[in-house]
C-alpha cells in the first residue's frame, strides 16, 4: 500500500473494526430487575479514549422508556456519584438502521432523571463517509464527541467537530456551550521566530505554550481519531509585506487505543490571515507508519528570505518483501515550500530517489514464495510518481516456472505503458514473456498525484547503477559510478 495513503487507512481499518458488542448479560430491561440490570453492566473506566459498549441487553427498549425501538441494545455504566446512575445505550434502530447513542440518568430505583442523544450514524452509508464519529471520556462527567473527517484522496481538510455532555452532580446532563477565544488571543502567545531557524528533528514539548483541541482557530480534524493529542505553539513568522502569518504548530502524544499505528510528534506549518482564516497548512517533521510501512519528515528548515525547507522519507518492508521479494524499499524527497502572494504553500521536490540498491534478481526470485511450477504470473508494486505530474513508476515482474523478469516501467494517468527497462531477468533460449499487458485498476492502486512542482531529478537507484525518469516518462539508466556518487550525498 502506498505510504502517503497509510495513515488514512489506517484509521479508516480502526473505525470500521471496532470491538464487537458480545458480552451477554441475559437480563430483560424491567421495572422489576433494574437493580440487576445495573449490576450486570460494565462499569466504564476513565480515562478512555474511545466507548466501546459490550454489554448486550436482552431487549428492544431502553429502561423504563420504549419511545424508541431497537433491533438491538447495548449499554454501558458511567461512573456517577451514590444519588443517581448513568448508563450509556448504544442501538441501531429497527427501521432507519441508525446507529444511536442515548445518555439515561435514574435514581437508584430506576426512575429516569434524563435522556439525551449523544449522536447518530448512518450504517447504510457507513462505505460512503468521509466524516466519522468517536466518543471520548477524559474523566467521569464529560462526554466528548468527536465528528473528523478523513480524505482517502489526499488533500486538504475539513473542518472539525468536538462537543462536550457534562453530566452534572444531580444526575442531570446539558451541552456545553463552546468558547471561541479571539484570533489575537490564539495567536498572540505563539513565540516569535527570528530567521533562519532549523529543526532537524521536532523539538521537545516544554516551554512551549499548549492549546486545547477545541480551540476554534486550528483544525485539529486529522488527528481526532487518535486518542488524546495535544498541540502546541511554537512559533510564528509575520511575512514581510504579506497579509498572512506562517505559524509553527506542534502535535504530541499521539497515539491509538490497542497501538494499530506508530505516531510519532510532530510539527506543522500552517498560514493564517488576519482574520484567524486558514490557508494552508504541511507538515514537516514526524512520522507514522506500522507493519513494516513508515513516512518519516525531517531537517525542517526556513533560510533568512522564509523559504522552507525539508526531507521526506519512506521506508517498506512489507509490501516488496511479500510481493516482489525485493527486500525492504526506500524513498527520499528533498522539499522546497514557499509562502505565495496568496497564503498557499508552494511544494517543489528538488530531488527524489526510489532507492532499489538491495535488488538482486536471483534472489528476490527466490523470496517471491511462487512456486517453480507456477504457469505464467504477473506482479506489481507501486515505487511513486513524478512529483506533481500522472507520471507513475511501477516494479512489475513476470514469473512463469524458472524463469522471471523485473523491470521498471512509467506509466500515465490511465495506465498506459510509456517506458519500460529490464533490470534483472532469467530466461530461456527462446523464450518471449508477454511482457506488456494491460494493468487493470483491481490490480495495481495508483494515488491521487500530491500536489508539487519538480525542479530537480527523478531516479531509481539500483546496485549496478540508476534510473533517470523524464517528465514525459523516458526511463534513462546511468552507470554504476554515478548512481554511487550521487545517492550518497
Amino acid at each position: 500500500m502506498p505510504i502517503r495513503n497509510y495513515a488514512a487507512f489506517l484509521l479508516l481499518l480502526f473505525v470500521a473494526c471496532q470491538p464487537s458488542k458480545k458480552k451477554e448479560t441475559g437480563n430483560v430491561v424491567s421495572t422489576e430487575n433494574f437493580g440487576t440490570f445495573v449490576q450486570n453492566l460494565t462499569l466504564l473506566h476513565t480515562p478512555t479514549p474511545n466507548l466501546a459498549i459490550w454489554d448486550t441487553v436482552t431487549a428492544q427498549y431502553m429502561y423504563r422508556d420504549s419511545s424508541v425501538k431497537f433491533q438491538s441494545i447495548h449499554a454501558v455504566r458511567i461512573p456517577s456519584p451514590d444519588n443517581f446512575i448513568a448508563v450509556l445505550y448504544n442501538g441501531v434502530t429497527d427501521e432507519s438502521h441508525m446507529d444511536t447513542y442515548f445518555l439515561a440518568s435514574y435514581t437508584k430505583d430506576g426512575k429516569l432523571i434524563q435522556k439525551t442523544k449523544v449522536y447518530e450514524m448512518d450504517n447504510d452509508r457507513m462505505g460512503e463517509q468521509n466524516t466519522y464519529s468517536k466518543l471520548v471520556m477524559g474523566s467521569d462527567s464529560i462526554i466528548e464527541v468527536r465528528e473528523y473527517y478523513i480524505n482517502r484522496e489526499g488533500g486538504g481538510n475539513k473542518a472539525s467537530l468536538i462537543k462536550h455532555l457534562l453530566i452534572q452532580q444531580d444526575g442531570h446532563h446539558s451541552w456545553q456551550k463552546a468558547h471561541k477565544e479571539t484570533f489575537l488571543a490564539f495567536a498572540g502567545n505563539f513565540p516569535v521566530l527570528n530567521l533562519p531557524v532549523s529543526y532537524p528533528e521536532t523539538p521537545k514539548s516544554t516551554g512551549f505554550p499548549q492549546f486545547d483541541l477545541n480551540n476554534g482557530w486550528y483544525d485539529p480534524s486529522e488527528l481526532l481519531g487518535y486518542d488524546f493529542p495535544k498541540f502546541y505553539k511554537v512559533g510564528k513568522y509575520n511575512i514581510p509585506g504579506s497579509a498572512y502569518t506562517l505559524y509553527l504548530v506542534k502535535s504530541a502524544e499521539v497515539m491509538m487505543e490497542g497501538g494499530e499505528e506508530d505516531v510519532e510528534d510532530g510539527l506543522y506549518v500552517a498560514v493564517f490571515d488576519g482574520n484567524g482564516r486558514e490557508i494552508d497548512r504541511h507538515q514537516v517533521t514526524g512520522g507514522e507508519g506500522g507493519e513494516g510501512i513508515y513516512l518519516y519528515r525531517n531537517d525542517f528548515s526556513i533560510d533568512s528570505a522564509g523559504t522552507m525547507h525539508m526531507v521526506e522519507k519512506s521506508n517498506d518492508g512489507s509490501e516488496f518483501g511479500f510481493t516482489l521479494g525485493v527486500g525492504t524499499y526506500t524513498t527520499n524527497l528533498n522539499k522546497d515550500i514557499a509562502v505565495q502572494p496568496n497564503g498557499t504553500l508552494a511544494i517543489t521536490a528538488t530531488a527524489f530517489d526510489m532507492d532499489l540498491k538491495d535488488f538482486v534478481g536471483d534472489s528476490a526470485r527466490y523470496n517471491t514464495g511462487v512456486a517453480d511450477t507456477t504457469s505464467e504470473d504477473n506482479q506489481y508494486c507501486y515505487l511513486g510518481n513524478y512529483p506533481g505530474a500522472n507520471i507513475h513508476i511501477v516494479m512489475h515482474g513476470w514469473f512463469d516456472k524458472k524463469e522471471f523478469v523485473y523491470e521498471i516501467l512509467s506509466l500515465d494517468q490511465n495506465r498506459k505503458i510509456l517506458d519500460a527497462l529490464t533490470v534483472a531477468s532469467k530466461l530461456s533460449a527462446g523464450s518471449k514473456p508477454d511482457l506488456h499487458v494491460p494493468i487493470d485498476a483491481d490490480i495495481l492502486y495508483m494515488p491521487p498525484v500530491a500536489r508539487m512542482k519538480m525542479n530537480g531529478v527523478v531516479r531509481v537507484l539500483l546496485k549496478d547503477g540508476a534510473i533517470t525518469v523524464g517528465a514525459d516518462g523516458k526511463l534513462t539508466k546511468t552507470a554504476a559510478a554515478i548512481a554511487d556518487a550521487t545517492a550518497t550525498k
